[in-house]
């Protein structure tokens, strides 16, 4: 009870650690106390000589065993079986000095001097590691050693000249008492600091493991994202290759069968998608699985035509995506039958298309005009085709490839990906997609890539030779973002390439209507295909600022008919 009220801390403390606790701090401080214990009374033999030469011989023996007792305090520290008992010897070597230092004490009838040397011996008590009721019953055991002696010694010395050194004794006594005890208070609050953060620690380590375990888990089911086995079937062969920074990523890719959906055997038409999530780990993997079930969905609606995939998944991911959450997509419909490939992008690298034949024949990057789904409502897509080329090859590809950076800040860039790809074109696809990779490393050397990394690529094998007329702009998801005679004009302007002229219009639309969002995307993602890379962020964050005041306005519109009492 007296303990508990003493040191409330003990009773949270495992005695078992209280105990390795001491134990350390006694091995690190064995050998001073010892070396110390060695060479401190060494000045005092020529003192001792000139004030008391008729005890010159016991007090030489009384001190030299205390070099005795450093000497073995040293040994001991050297033998590791002997160090488990180093509170054991530091016991010894404090006993020694409560007993030896009041005896020398009388035989010096008391000298103040030398009572001053016993009060500062009694004060060092205070610092020994040892328990407080140890310390406690040394520093007792040495005051009646003291007193003792002093009464048979020399009785006649009683008197108030005593009673003061008796006074000053007792002090030192007290002092020692009290700061031993502050001591220990101070030790067992570090100990159970320690217990807490040691607790806090295996508590961290095993959420870790399980986090680890799950996030394991997240990557198993990632890799679902993933095809199982990439189609080589006699009119595609296809390749890929995916690594993620984290232990979970954003990007994917995916290779439908629409006979799955259409519910036609005859249906050979395949539907590529390569995606890539704003951010990482966990919540870009989150918005590729939604995306992911967004265009199968629109999908089992047997909805086929590229930028009406897009434009019903940008719906779905519109209700679960954040302001500054998103996804770019692209999305190629293959049709072997028709001998046709048709494409539409939200924002998303084009596909590259690698022609076959000579070394220096030119790769040409298959775009269209598409926003960013998950960010706008009304966001517009397109839908482009091209006829099938025998032996061409498509590439597919993330931004983690051309943005990686080397130790000197520069980037892989389209130019040394162009190079590859015409350099690997008569290459095994498989064999491809590695020497790229390879190729990469090697450029960014020690430097881990910043970004999630996907590719895939694809060898057109045979088709039916297309028929008829087509056009490069089959069927834009809706209205084009001009309206009128301007729509058509501002088509015309992205398919030949001409950005002043198109940003120019975007312009002239935002005199009338400077609120709306898409617009600025728009004029944003034309800075960004001239080049002007500062223009393009400034009009990109325009652009996500007026969606942010529009949901504030819907939030307070909602609070205030919330606030409205009902009518009857």
């Amino acid at each position: 009870m007296i303990l508990q009220r003493l040191f409330p801390e003990r009773k949270e403390i495992d005695p078992e650690h209280y105990r390795r606790h001491l134990l350390g701090l006694n091995q690190m401080l064995l050998p001073w106390a010892g070396g110390l214990a060695l060479v401190a009374w060494l000045p005092y033999i020529v003192v001792d000589v000139q004030l008391y030469a008729e005890h010159g011989p016991w007090l030489l023996l009384l001190r030299s065993g205390l070099s005795l007792v450093g000497i073995l305090l040293i040994i001991f520290y050297f033998i590791k079986p002997l160090q488990k008992l180093a509170p054991v010897w530091m016991a010894v070597l404090a006993i020694y000095l409560v007993a030896v230092t009041p005896l020398i004490t009388n035989l010096v009838e008391n000298d103040p001097r030398y009572v001053s040397g016993y009060q500062l011996v009694l004060i060092l008590m205070a610092f020994v590691p040892l328990t407080f009721w140890a310390v406690l019953s040394l520093l007792l055991t040495s005051i009646g050693i003291y007193f003792v002696l002093a009464f048979f010694m020399h009785p006649e010395l009683f008197g108030p000249s005593y009673e003061y050194v008796l006074l000053n004794v007792i002090v030192a006594l007290v002092v020692t008492v009290a700061m031993h005890y502050a001591n220990e208070r101070i030790r067992l609050g570090l100990i159970l600091r320690e217990n807490h953060l040691s607790a806090t620690r295996r508590s961290l380590r095993s959420r870790n493991l399980q986090m680890l375990r799950e996030m394991h888990m997240a990557r198993r089911v990632q890799r679902k994202l993933l095809p199982a086995e990439f189609p080589d079937n006699e009119h595609l062969e296809t390749a890929g290759y995916y690594r993620s920074i984290e232990q979970v990523g954003g990007d994917f890719f995916e290779i439908e069968q629409l006979s799955e959906y259409s519910g036609d055997p005859d249906d050979h038409r395949m539907l590529i998608v390569v995606a890539d999530a704003s951010g990482h780990g966990v919540p870009a993997a989150l918005i590729a699985s939604m995306a992911k079930a967004s265009f199968r969905n629109a999908l089992r609606k047997r909805i086929f035509k590229p930028h009406l995939i897009l434009q019903d998944a940008n719906r779905d991911l519109l209700d679960y995506l954040l302001d500054d959450h998103y996804l770019t997509a692209y999305i190629m419909l293959i049709d072997p039958d028709g001998g046709m490939m048709y494409f539409s992008n939200a924002s998303h690298r084009p596909a590259i298309l690698v022609r076959p034949g000579r070394v220096d024949a030119g790769l040409e990057q298959l775009d269209s005009h598409g926003a960013l789904l998950g960010m706008f409502e009304d966001a517009t897509f397109e839908t482009r085709g091209m006829p099938l080329e025998s032996e061409a090859r498509l590439f597919f590809y993330t931004d983690g490839i051309v943005e990686s950076l080397n130790a000197h800040g520069e980037e892989y860039g389209l130019d040394r990906l162009y190079f590859k790809l015409r350099e690997m074109r008569s290459f095994d696809l498989n064999a491809s997609i590695k020497a790229i990779f390879s190729d990469l490393r090697r450029f960014i050397d020690s430097v881990e890539p910043a970004d999630d990394i996907a590719m895939l690529m694809c060898r057109i094998k045979s088709f039916t030779l297309a028929t008829g007329e087509y056009t490069l702009d089959t069927e834009p998801s809706r209205p084009a973002v001009m309206h009128g005679s301007m729509s058509e004009e501002l088509r015309l302007l992205f398919r030949n390439q001409n950005w002043d002229a198109a940003i120019q219009l975007i312009k002239a639309r935002l005199e009338q209507t400077p609120h709306r969002s898409a617009l600025w995307y728009n004029l944003s993602m034309l800075y960004e295909r001239r080049g002007d890379h500062e223009l393009a962020r400034e009009a990109i964050n325009t652009a996500v600022g007026l969606k942010e005041r529009e949901a504030r306005r819907m939030q307070e519109r909602r609070r205030l008919l919330e606030e409205r009492p009902g009518q009857q």
